[in-house]
């Protein structure tokens, strides 16, 4: 599995196709709207607060995840590294179908025609997630998608927990030893004025009840 490392991750700003509930999946770079431009831009400031600094930015090599990871490092000001293997799941034929008609696919683990597996695609993911917590003594920041987030639940076997993440919204990973199979406590980071609060997600090892 994963190395024990915190680290952060977020999923990238709004794009087209998420406002047309169309897939794109890892071979469609489908842009970032306005909002999906605006939403990094106003978390930007914020983040210099963390209590806990990110060392470095990864991002995927899609376009969506590169332009979010520019606009959050404003204020940061750190290395940036694009990471080909952070991508979308690659969805091969049911690239640009309906979220409806293809999402309870990809949840059954249904491969997609022409596309990966969905363990092809854990496969890439946990080594491309390896790749960035082996080069920071610091946690490092993932800019990602969300797809990346369910593989990475699937990594770990609770695949109907991560889901219906929102964009650009920022999560910090901890390790955490006293769950029976899902090793990490995940916060997710809200603003509420000028506070920046970290709460639990509803995914988080703290809150996940135990495989039957």
């Amino acid at each position: 599995m994963l190395p024990a490392k915190s680290f952060y991750m977020i999923r990238h700003g709004q794009t087209e196709h998420n406002i047309a509930s169309i897939a794109a999946g890892g071979e469609t770079d489908s842009a970032l709207t306005e909002e999906g431009r605006l939403q990094p831009q106003l978390l930007a400031p914020y983040l210099k607060n963390l209590e806990i600094k990110p060392s470095k930015i990864f991002h995927s090599s899609m376009q969506r995840a590169r332009h979010t990871a520019e606009f959050l490092n404003k204020h940061l000001n750190l290395e940036l590294e694009e990471v080909h293997d952070l991508r979308e799941h690659e969805i091969g034929d049911w690239a640009g179908q309906p979220w409806e008609v293809i999402g309870p696919k990809i949840t059954k683990h249904v491969t997609p025609p022409n596309g990966e597996s969905s363990m092809q695609f854990v496969a890439r993911i946990q080594a491309a997630i390896t790749y960035c917590l082996e080069q920071t003594e610091g946690p490092p920041m993932m800019v990602c998608h969300g797809g990346v987030f369910f593989g990475l639940g699937v990594m770990y076997d609770v695949y109907d927990s991560i889901t219906h993440i929102n964009n650009c919204q920022l999560h910090y990973f901890q390790p955490y030893n006293h769950h029976p199979y899902f090793p990490w406590k995940i916060n997710q980071f809200v603003t509420n004025g000028d506070v920046f609060e970290a709460e639990d997600t509803p995914f988080c090892a703290t809150k996940l009840e135990k495989k039957p």
